[in-house]
């Protein structure tokens, strides 16, 4: 008889991811980006664009266009929110550095690290931190990390060039 798994897979394509995944459209890549990136996951052809735009208060708005599964329309969708949350962009940063390793290296000293992956989780509103802990189960399948980081390393990636462009002033 076959050990049980004690990750059942079933388990990984929850409600909450698929109603996560489905939010994507309320997050479209923006017009005139200020910057924009993507990336191509070359093991199953996932494709996530992401861009950043100001809007009229000055604040930096993602979206993104993605055709991928489940979990990476998942994980762009995440992004986006979080990046229009009121973090400033080093603390965005921060998140996606402190995502990347809690799900692409799930050793037992990062997946119970709760200091800065803890602290930032706590900066999200109460639905998307339930969207992250939903997400955070793909640690448990390594063939599914890629799927959910790839969002988050094309999102660090426009990061990054915006921190390295001059500020603009009106």
């Amino acid at each position: 008889m076959p050990e049980k798994s004690l990750f059942p897979p079933h388990q990984l394509y929850d409600g909450r991811l698929k109603a996560c995944a489905a939010r994507i459209e309320a997050h479209p890549l923006p017009l005139h980006p200020q910057c924009s990136h993507t990336q191509t996951n070359p093991l199953c052809g996932d494709v996530v664009t992401i861009g950043v735009a100001k809007n009229s208060a000055g604040q930096n708005v993602f979206g993104t266009k993605t055709r991928g599964c489940l979990l990476c329309l998942a994980a762009a969708t995440i992004v986006c929110e979080i990046g229009k949350a009121t973090l400033p962009l080093s603390s965005f940063d921060a998140w996606l550095r402190a995502m990347i390793d809690a799900i692409g290296n799930p050793s037992p000293e990062v997946a119970t690290r709760g200091d800065s992956f803890g602290i930032l989780i706590n900066q999200v509103n109460t639905s998307t931190a339930s969207d992250l802990d939903a997400l955070m189960y793909v640690r448990h399948f390594p063939p599914r990390r890629q799927c959910v980081t790839l969002p988050l390393q094309v999102a660090q990636t426009v990061v990054a060039s915006i921190g390295d462009e001059p500020e603009r002033r009106g």
